[in-house]
């Protein structure tokens, strides 16, 4: 989520000293069976709807980028969540991109796609002072999986744009339609699991509040093959192909909200989003 000074996934070893002696790391396995059940309140998402998005082409990965600080400030409807495991502070929507295939597991499975949405915690006024603070960041994770019945539209001008911006470096497209953040995520937000890690590119940082949400959401096979063909012009490589082995958990408890209860979308103004595609960034967002 920080930005990154060293990205090689051919020679991990080289990843800064975090990364290799961190006891908080991510990404991991996680066994529900082994987890604590957990109750939680309810989860409010504000708008993470009508969403204008821009694409910027520069390395490895994809972003919904938020608005810049100075637009923030005339914009009152910025995406931002609160309840749930973050309690009653809000967290503000950072960032999106994926990975194929997924970095976490869910006994013993990977889905073939993993969404990360990085927040702040509002308080601390952006995520790089956020970073500096345990749970002052968190990344929702989302995980995809294919049906070939699947009418995923929010992936398809992404998809196409994405084409357009990746044969130039440091492009910027707007789409030509808002976009529905709250469409990326599972219909049913309420059973999740939470547990303290860190991100998962260099620099490795500690103190996120992960919360890794159990029910898929479906993307057509086709799209998932968009994706993957789509390739930069640094070193051919592609697009989603990037993903950190799985870490270990050490003696972290891993919570799970598995009730059913309520998890309430509000929407005011439209916000705006900014969508990026960095070389040395990864990072984790969501808010309707």
């Amino acid at each position: 989520a920080a930005a990154a000074e060293n990205r090689n996934y051919e020679d991990l070893d080289e990843w800064p000293e975090t990364c290799q002696n961190g006891t908080l790391q991510s990404p991991i396995t996680i066994i529900k069976a082994s987890s604590i059940s957990t109750n939680y309140t309810d989860m409010e998402f504000y708008n993470y709807y009508n969403t204008t998005v821009m694409l910027e082409s520069s390395g490895y990965t994809v972003e919904l980028k938020k608005i810049s600080e100075e637009e923030e400030k005339e914009v009152s409807s910025v995406p931002r969540v609160t309840g749930g495991p973050l309690g009653s502070e809000y967290y503000q929507f950072d960032s999106f991109h994926f990975h194929k295939d997924a970095e976490h597991t869910i006994d013993g499975y990977r889905y073939p796609m993993e969404g990360h949405f990085v927040h702040y915690n509002s308080k601390y006024d952006n995520l790089t002072n956020a970073v500096n603070y345990v749970h002052g960041f968190s990344v929702f994770s989302v995980q995809y999986e294919i049906q070939d019945t699947c009418a995923n539209s929010s992936f398809a001008d992404i998809i196409e744009k994405l084409k357009e911006v990746t044969e130039n470096e440091n492009t910027l497209e707007e789409l030509t339609s808002s976009v529905d953040i709250y469409d990326l995520l599972p219909s049913d937000l309420s059973k999740f699991f939470v547990y303290t890690g860190s991100f998962t590119t260099p620099n490795c940082t500690e103190g996120a509040l992960w919360v890794v949400f159990e029910e898929p959401v479906c993307l057509e096979r086709s799209q998932l093959e968009e994706l993957g063909d789509i390739y930069i012009t640094i070193g051919n490589q592609s697009l989603l192909n990037y993903n950190r082995p799985l870490q270990e958990v050490n003696e972290r408890e891993i919570l799970y909200s598995g009730t059913s209860h309520a998890v309430k979308v509000k929407n005011y103004l439209p916000a705006t989003v900014i969508v990026l595609c960095l070389i040395y960034r990864h990072l984790y967002p969501v808010h309707i």
